[in-house]
């Protein structure tokens, strides 16, 4: 059902998945389990990304809090959409945890843990079982990361 085109787009979300697009069908089945106020609307566009047309500025705040967003193992990166947003290109930094693992307990401070994780981007914050130090098998850091650079996948640290 076509509606005022401004109006269907009030609250809209673009959606952009790392590495292979899933169907549309897929992607509307796990979007049936978001804690939603009602159902979205899920298109399709000809770029290969997907907007989310919610009603209510609740739900799109909810979903663009989420970003990125893990669908069994598949991540989607959410922006707020605007008029020629699935033609523009995307931004290459998204935030993205890391983990840490094998350091010595001296090691488990804020300040440490974020110079560490420096070396692979900007450090937002730690996730709380970090920073309570609960769980002393690796540590968790949320990094804003520039994706179009190769980072080598460990970091030698010499304590």
């Amino acid at each position: 059902m076509l509606s005022s085109s401004k109006e269907s787009f009030s609250f809209a979300v673009i959606g952009k998945f790392a590495g292979k697009r899933p169907s549309l069908e897929w992607v509307e089945e796990k979007a049936k389990f978001w804690a939603l106020s009602s159902p979205c609307m899920i298109s399709l566009t000809i770029k290969g990304h997907f907007i989310f047309r919610f009603n209510s500025l609740e739900d799109k705040t909810y979903i663009l809090g989420l970003s990125p967003l893990s669908l069994e193992k598949k991540k989607i990166f959410f922006l707020p959409w605007s008029p020629g947003q699935d033609e523009m290109a995307w931004p290459s930094t998204a935030p993205v945890w890391i983990r840490l693992a094998g350091l010595p307990y001296h090691c488990w401070s804020k300040h440490i843990l974020f110079s560490l994780a420096s070396s692979i981007g900007q450090p937002i914050k730690l996730d709380d079982i970090t920073t309570a130090q609960r769980i002393l098998t690796y540590a968790r850091v949320l990094v804003n990361i520039d994706l179009s650079k190769l980072k080598p996948p460990i970091i030698l640290v010499d304590l």
